[in-house]
C-alpha cells in the first residue's frame, strides 16, 4: 500500500512536467496596424517598425502559423501579398526569401469587411521572422487595419 502512496505524487509530477513543456509564442509583428493604400507597397522602416518575432533555434524543424489581417471595403477584390523577411542568426542579418511571401487571393472572405487568413509556414533553419513589406495590388481600394501574427507551438 505504501509502494501505491509513493507512486501516485511521482506519477503526478511526471504528467505535470509533460504538459509544462509545451508552450505556445505569440506575436504580432506591428504594435499599431497601419494602412496601404490603392496600388500601393509599404515597408519596414519607411512606413512602420516591425518587431522581430521568434519562430525557432537554428537547425529545429518547426511550423509558426502566421496570421494576416486588414479591413477593405465591402465588394473590394483585392489581391495582397505580405512579405515577411527572415533570419538564419537571430535576427543579426535579414533576407527576403520568396517562400516567406503571404499572398491572400482576391476572392477571399471578408467577416464585416475584415478579412483573415492563416497560413502554415515551414521555419525550419530560420530563428526570426519580420514584416518586410505590404503590396496592395488593387489600384482603385485602399485597405485598413493590416496586421500579421505569428503563432509558434513547441
Amino acid at each position: 500500500m505504501k509502494k501505491r502512496l509513493i507512486f501516485i505524487p511521482i506519477l503526478v509530477v511526471l504528467l505535470l512536467c509533460g504538459s509544462l513543456n509545451s508552450a505556445t509564442y505569440t506575436k504580432t509583428l506591428l504594435a499599431t496596424a497601419v494602412a496601404c493604400g490603392a496600388g500601393a507597397t509599404v515597408t519596414n522602416v519607411t512606413d512602420f517598425t516591425s518587431l522581430n518575432a521568434w519562430v525557432s533555434q537554428f537547425g529545429y524543424k518547426r511550423v509558426a502559423a502566421i496570421t494576416v489581417t486588414f479591413t477593405r471595403v465591402t465588394g473590394a477584390a483585392d489581391d495582397v501579398n505580405f512579405n515577411l523577411e527572415s533570419s538564419r542568426d537571430d535576427a543579426s542579418t535579414w533576407d527576403s526569401a520568396a517562400y516567406v511571401e503571404l499572398s491572400v487571393d482576391t476572392n477571399a472572405t471578408a467577416d464585416s469587411n475584415v478579412v483573415t487568413k492563416t497560413f502554415q509556414v515551414n521555419v525550419y533553419g530560420i530563428t526570426h521572422l519580420r514584416l518586410g513589406s505590404i503590396v496592395n495590388d488593387d489600384s482603385a481600394t485602399a485597405l485598413t487595419a493590416c496586421n500579421v501574427t505569428v503563432v509558434v507551438r513547441d
